[in-house]
């Protein structure tokens, strides 16, 4: 998410920049030959509040992995059910890359990944020694 947030950011600068710099206005004529604005700062300003709106969506929307599993809490269950990266990917239907990813926190623990590892935890709880 920390990453989503720069590259609003830096959008947001890029065509604040373009929106309020004065290079010239080029006017257009439109069908009635009635002047038009600027296409460049038009196109940056519809951009900037398309920006904007996705930045308050992205604000009010919880992480999707918030409060679900954390990165040390998927290698103990991985570790607890005594599985390898290997093992532990066949059975989320995962890559071994792509679970120490996780492990490593380089990739999202996604939902349903963590809910299933969950699962998993628990089915191994519940078998009889």
């Amino acid at each position: 998410m920390a990453r989503v947030a720069e590259i609003l950011d830096q959008a947001e600068r890029d065509l604040e920049a373009i929106y309020s710099g004065d290079d010239g206005p080029v006017v257009l004529r439109g069908a009635g030959h009635e002047p038009v604005r600027c296409a460049r700062k038009y196109e940056a300003r519809r951009a900037l509040l398309r920006l904007k709106r996705a930045r308050a969506l992205l604000e009010t929307q919880p992480s999707p992995t918030e409060g679900l599993l954390t990165v040390a809490d998927a290698r103990g269950i991985r570790k607890a059910l005594g599985l390898t990266l290997k093992q532990m990917g066949v059975k989320l239907g995962l890559s071994e890359k792509w679970v120490g990813l996780m492990e490593r926190g380089e990739a999202p623990i996604e939902r349903r990944t963590g809910l299933a590892m969950l699962y998993l935890k628990a089915q191994h709880d519940r078998a009889p020694a």
